[in-house]
């Protein structure tokens, strides 16, 4: 049996979570792998907590799952809202996250908001920067980004 994986990103409404779901979604089934994404139902109050989960296999899936695999932490309300495992791979800009530092987890610390400054991006450009991490590390070619 092929084992199935759990990718997922939160944060604030307003920081495009619903819009990264979907193309890392794509970007996953351009490697080969079969897709089940979930959106939680959105908060349509700006700030509030929304999140995207996708699970992804080189078999068919069909459903959501509760084990969390690699986790995208775009604010401190990610660690009151979401359980890791000790082997979750936490992705997250440690530096700017105070609640960060409690939660269980593998962490990978990428200086979001240093790497959008270094640009001259806007802020919501946090979560496409994750999404290069996510790529990186699941060791997916990064030439599919483009």
């Amino acid at each position: 049996m092929d084992k199935s994986f759990v990718w997922k990103v939160g944060g604030p409404a307003g920081f495009g979570i619903s819009s990264l779901g979907p193309v890392f979604a794509n970007i996953l089934k351009k490697c080969g792998y079969f897709v089940h994404g979930y959106l939680e139902y959105p908060s349509i109050i700006r700030g509030g907590y929304n999140s995207y989960q996708i699970v992804f296999s080189r078999t068919p899936v069909t459903a959501p799952m509760k084990d969390i695999d690699i986790y995208i932490a775009l604010a401190d309300v990610c660690f009151e809202r979401e359980e890791f495992r000790d082997d979750t791979v936490v992705i997250g800009d440690f530096a700017n996250l105070k609640k960060g530092d409690t939660a269980n987890g593998k962490k990978i610390d990428v200086p979001l908001k240093q790497i959008i400054a270094d640009i001259e991006g806007k802020d919501i450009m946090k979560n496409t920067v994750a999404l290069g991490a996510s790529i990186a590390a699941l060791g997916l070619p990064k030439e599919i980004m483009e």
